[in-house]
């Protein structure tokens, strides 16, 4: 199981550190029964289907799927590892492709050489301008479509603050500041 922390470093990016974990006999158990495992909120949280393809893709079980748009999305709620891709669409801020709100492109760097290695996003992502007063952004999580929930959720993470836009403003992410890694 990964877990993780978020923060802000020196220079205000937003860092994602994981790290790999033994699982407890009862999250083993609550896992091999299906039943929902408790998560931290304040890191980043592959989703199920997430961490059965990075297996599947790092033990060559299978081949894995060709380059794909990955996009991260606003959420007002937390996702969970279990959540299908439409009951994460339905934590969305609001609705892809409306009141002035997009999902935007995650088009991170290579993952870097070191320990722990670290991928990040490359460019600015802005969310809005807003054309209603949306609710809090709490949480966002990593989807393979630009709208609707026809694609595949990959994983969650949680801001360390919450985020409130108003009708007109845009919420911004700074180039390098969404690092996701793994120890």
């Amino acid at each position: 199981m990964y877990h993780g922390t978020m923060e802000l470093d020196g220079d205000g990016r937003l860092v994602v550190k994981l790290r790999l974990r033994k699982l407890s006999r009862v999250e083993w158990l609550m896992r091999a029964l299906a039943l929902p495992a408790l998560f931290l909120l304040q890191g980043f949280e592959f989703s199920r289907f997430g961490a059965q393809m990075a297996l599947d893709q790092v033990f060559g079980r299978v081949q894995g799927p060709a380059a794909r748009t990955m996009y991260v999305c606003l959420a007002t709620s937390a996702p969970t590892d279990a959540d299908t891709s439409a009951a994460v669409v339905a934590k969305e801020i609001t609705t892809a492709g409306t009141n002035g709100y997009a999902r935007q492109v995650y088009n991170p760097t290579a993952p870097t050489a070191a320990d722990p290695t670290v991928i990040q996003n490359t460019s600015i992502l802005t969310f809005g301008p807003f054309t209603i007063d949306p609710a809090n952004c709490t949480h966002f999580f990593i989807f393979s479509a630009l709208t609707g929930n026809a694609g595949d959720f990959v994983g969650w993470g949680a801001w360390t603050t919450a985020r409130d836009a108003a009708n007109g403003d845009s919420l911004q992410v700074a180039a390098g500041a969404l690092n996701i890694s793994l120890t």
